[in-house]
């Protein structure tokens, strides 16, 4: 019988042999950082610059408005472009996004590039799922997508408090350039790896 060590560590083990997958860890968790960090931020810079509780919470809507939307054309998006053109052009306009936040910092407007990128985050999700399932075996499907989660999961976690003392000793916009930074980790595995060329999203 398999132990929860042994389930841990298979995982790890088939994530550290495979190209793709370790290039998956490296797309997810710093994706997952960045735009954590970005709506602390927002929603921070909202609040030093006067904004009142129900508009916080309206432009934070606007976010789960934008996923929403996302997640309905991300069907169609990903049988139309395959893996890497298509996780290229989405870190890319991430980049973008972040850039616009911090240059918008302390205005409402600054949730309008952090709702795009939230629209534009379901699409690749679907796509770099579609090949997990596709070319991992389902014996170790599980035990992968647990390791790719604690990658996301912890990276994330630690994006408010990063967000928060980047901000209290530089201010909001130093904050979103930091999350801008570290989605050129995204974009670096994007252009570097590979094994994202052989993945197409509609894979069966």
């Amino acid at each position: 019988m398999t132990t929860a060590a042994g389930a841990v560590a298979d995982g790890l083990a088939h994530v550290a042999r495979t190209p793709f997958l370790r290039a998956v860890v490296l797309i997810t968790a710093p994706a997952s950082a960045a735009l954590t960090a970005l709506t602390s931020t927002t929603t921070i810079a909202l609040r030093q610059a006067g904004a009142s509780s129900a508009l916080i919470g309206t432009a934070m809507s606007a976010l789960g408005v934008g996923a929403v939307v996302g997640a309905l054309a991300a069907p169609p998006l990903v049988q139309r472009l395959r893996l890497r053109p298509l996780l290229i052009a989405t870190t890319a306009a991430l980049l973008v996004g972040a850039a616009l936040t911090s240059a918008l910092t302390g205005t409402l407007f600054m949730t309008v590039p952090l709702a795009a990128a939230h629209l534009l985050t379901p699409g690749i999700n679907t796509a770099l799922l579609s090949r997990f399932a596709a070319t991992t075996p389902h014996h170790l499907q599980g035990r992968v997508l647990s390791v790719v989660h604690l990658a996301s999961g912890g990276l994330g976690a630690l994006a408010p408090v990063t967000a928060g003392w980047v901000m209290s000793g530089r201010g909001a916009t130093s904050a979103a350039v930091v999350a801008a930074a570290v989605l050129v980790v995204r974009l670096v595995t994007a252009l570097s790896t590979r094994s994202l060329s052989e993945a197409h999203p509609a894979a069966p």
